[in-house]
Parts: C-alpha cells; sequence; structure tokens
C-alpha cells in the first residue's frame, strides 16, 4: 500500500481511499481550468481563405 503525498484523512478504508480519488479528481479538473488558457481562448473570427 503506498501512501499519498497530501493526506486528507487516514487512508485505511475503501471509503477513504475513495474519498481521496475524488479529492484528485477534482484537482485535476481545478488546475486544468485554467492550465494554457490563451490556447484554449475562443476564436470569434476565423480567416478563411478560398
Amino acid at each position: 500500500m503506498t501512501f499519498p503525498l497530501l493526506k486528507i484523512n487516514q487512508y485505511r478504508s475503501d471509503s477513504e481511499i475513495s474519498e481521496k480519488k475524488g479529492f484528485v479528481s477534482f484537482t485535476k479538473g481545478l488546475f486544468g481550468t485554467f492550465r494554457n488558457l490563451t490556447a484554449h481562448v475562443a476564436n470569434v473570427e476565423w480567416n478563411m481563405s478560398e
């Protein structure tokens, strides 16, 4: 059994392990929202040539 670097609970029961996995998923999603924001800005005008 490997222990996490950030401890949010005792990490002993299946419920606590699932809680940790949910927290990790939430954190990844939160950081993914703000990562590389300039590359994902909506382009309003698309210049297209023939």
